[in-house]
């Protein structure tokens, strides 16, 4: 299982959600089932500099045009499962109400 974050460096958005996004990797750091990769369409090191700026430890970073992945807004959360099926879509600033979701969603996939 993946949880890509398409995000993109300028996005305000994208940096409003940091706090959330540090939980997600707080949270799912050392699971087994679930990797997370943060997808940006800037080179690698400029991305890795932007989320360790923002205090967002992603250790897996690829450079990638959201529209490629079908992305038109950023920022986007997709979860894959194992199969390579997008099981869920999250997107845009995301209210308290649906970052608990996603957070409830991601305890839940094994």
């Amino acid at each position: 299982n993946t949880l890509l974050l398409v995000l993109q460096k300028g996005c305000h958005f994208c940096s409003e959600s940091a706090p959330f996004y540090q939980r997600i990797v707080k949270e799912t750091a050392g699971r087994g089932d679930l990797r997370v990769i943060a997808a940006l369409p800037q080179e690698v090191e400029d991305s890795q500099a932007y989320l360790e700026g923002l205090k967002v430890p992603i250790s897996d970073v690829r450079k990638v045009a959201p529209s490629s992945l079908g992305v038109k807004g950023t920022p986007t959360l997709i979860l894959i499962n194992r199969s390579g099926v997008v099981t869920d879509l999250w997107r845009g600033k995301l209210s308290a109400e649906k970052e608990s979701e996603v957070l409830n969603r991601l305890h839940s996939v094994s």
